[in-house]
């Protein structure tokens, strides 16, 4: 099973709000046994395409799940799904130029690249949501951006949000725009000049939430080793819907620097994101 959208130029609206909320049920209900009916602690990264920040599965274009595990192979086999063309927004892993929307991969031991394609854009703007559970504490992960040239890190034990925007320039609607790219916290890992790690990813980069769960509507953020500068601050709930958007200002020494929300959030788990230039670090967040 994989994601596909029944969509067409008659009572379009209606066929969407209709099949694909269950189709989408089918597929994580099938994820989820899969996953876990068999090997419970098996790692695995579900990404999504969102149309928006705003809940509900009407939002999500398409989707991909890779799961990790010792007897998974590099070769096409039965742990392994082929992707379905959807007529719109389209989401797959490359797998040696076969798109499948899920994968069973090697687990990683040492490095390993995910190169996503994606194709037949609608919009200006997208997410990429990344969901990782099960990994090793010593792997790390980033978003590779080959258009903007950036990385993203991505939190393998939480929810990850990425947003980007499609232009006029052809590379920003590249099928290979993207990737994630694995590497063992024991093992170093070169890319072109043009495609350095941000200092972000550094082993000497130090990003802490203190206290976390949060206290009130305050975030306390301990730093030590990032780059002087301005920095936006982002907030994103479990559902990737945006409360909340502002700055800080680091002048590159190690301190505190202090978030205040101006709104009440409900209890629950979130995404923060701070970035600078090509520099972007997610944490999670919990407010009680």
């Amino acid at each position: 099973m994989n994601f596909f959208t029944i969509k067409g130029s008659l009572n379009k609206k209606n066929l969407l709000n209709t099949f694909k909320p269950s189709l989408l049920l089918i597929l994580f209900l099938q994820l989820y046994f899969f996953a876990g009916a068999q090997t419970p602690v098996r790692a695995k990264l579900a990404i999504q395409l969102l149309l928006s920040t705003e809940p509900g599965p009407q939002n999500t274009a398409d989707g991909v799940v890779a799961f990790f595990a010792d007897n998974f192979s590099t070769s096409i086999g039965n742990e392994d799904s082929y992707k379905f063309t959807n007529l719109d927004e389209n989401l797959a892993i490359n797998c040696n130029g076969t798109f499948l929307s899920i994968e069973g991969r090697p687990t990683i031991h040492g490095s390993d690249t995910i190169k996503l394609a994606m194709w037949k854009f609608r919009q200006k703007s997208y997410y990429l949501k990344l969901n990782g559970a099960n990994f090793s504490s010593s792997l790390k992960a980033v978003v590779k951006d080959n258009y903007l040239r950036k990385e993203t890190v991505v939190d393998l034990a939480s929810s990850t949000l990425v947003p980007f925007s499609i232009t006029t320039d052809s590379a920003s609607f590249a099928a290979d725009r993207f990737s994630v790219i694995f590497k063992s916290g024991h093992r170093t890992f070169s890319l072109s000049a043009a495609m350095k790690f941000s200092s972000a990813f550094e082993e000497s980069v130090s990003l802490t939430v203190a206290p976390n769960p949060a206290t009130g509507n305050v975030i306390t953020l301990l730093i030590n080793n990032l780059k002087k500068g301005r920095y936006g601050v982002s907030l994103y709930s479990s559902e990737g819907q945006l409360v909340y958007s502002g700055s800080i200002d680091y002048d590159g020494t190690s301190g505190t620097q202090t978030v205040v929300i101006d709104k009440r959030l409900h209890a629950g788990s979130y995404s923060l994101l701070l970035t600078c230039g090509d520099q972007t670090i997610n944490k999670t967040v919990l407010f009680q």
